[in-house]
């Protein structure tokens, strides 16, 4: 096991334990939980993220009415963090950053793709790319 896969493995079984403790009290715990990330965060970005993260929260009563929604299933919740707070943001922006350097491109968090849309890339097996080159399904 890579120490990547251990970085992986560490903040799954964290991300758990945080889940479990965020359904008992949704409000009370989540918010309690980002002020544990954000002190304990070393990467200044990540202390801007949960600050900026946590401001949100407390001034949209909406964003914490979704947050008890799916609170009510562990699980959504779950995927949810383990994907964007984790994979994305956590583990992700140095991978990002690192490949950014290598490939002298900006590499987005995120990339939307809407297949209703003309794309312009002709990327081998896309059908939409074929689509839009006139050969009609």
């Amino acid at each position: 096991m890579d120490f990547d896969d251990f970085k992986k493995g560490a903040a799954g079984y964290a991300l758990e334990k945080a889940i479990n403790y965020i359904t008992k009290d949704p409000e009370h715990n989540l918010m309690a939980l980002i002020n544990i990330a954000e002190k304990a965060a070393v990467v200044p970005d990540h202390k801007i993220a949960l600050s900026k993260l946590k401001a949100h929260f407390q001034k949209s009563p909406h964003i914490m009415e979704q947050t008890r929604r799916v609170a009510g299933n562990p699980k959504m919740l779950y995927n949810f963090f383990n994907s964007w707070v984790i994979s994305a943001t956590l583990l992700g922006k140095p991978i990002r950053e690192k490949m950014a350097a290598k490939l002298g491109v900006s590499v987005p968090m995120a990339i939307l793709i809407d297949p209703t849309s003309a794309c312009n890339l002709r990327c081998q097996g896309c059908w939409a790319g074929e689509y839009s080159k006139g050969d009609h399904l």
